[in-house]
């Protein structure tokens, strides 16, 4: 699925996984960030910091744009969480920058209604 990632994302997600390059595009897609040479405190707090590392690494000292992933940001997301089920939603929520109620949200929604027929059922 990251073969259609733009780079940045391949690249964070390459080395820290999905959820960290989900969590930098959430927080700052569609922007050019200037990353600095060193102590990235601002990304620090917004980002975590193995994810302000990892840029300073890739990008420091200068200007990188972070992909706007638009609607492929919420079903990777979704993704994630539901390839992910040993995860606690507060860690899927933490991981991802969502809410807890949302990874619930998502888990709930993919599970069966139990009231909906099953039309290939056999009698």
């Amino acid at each position: 699925m990251r073969e259609r990632w733009p780079r940045l994302m391949r690249e964070i997600a390459e080395e820290l996984g999905d959820d960290a390059a989900l969590k930098l595009v959430a927080r700052y897609g569609g922007q050019e960030i200037t990353v600095p040479r060193l102590h990235p405190r601002t990304l620090e707090a917004e980002l975590g910091p193995e994810i302000a590392a990892l840029m300073v690494d890739l990008h420091g000292g200068g200007q990188v744009y972070v992909p706007n992933f638009g609607a492929k940001l919420a079903e990777e997301r979704k993704r994630f969480v539901l390839t992910h089920p040993e995860l606690s939603a507060n860690d899927c929520a933490q991981r991802l920058g969502l809410s807890h109620v949302r990874v619930r949200q998502i888990r709930r929604e993919a599970r069966p209604d139990p009231n909906q027929l099953d039309f290939f059922e056999e009698a």
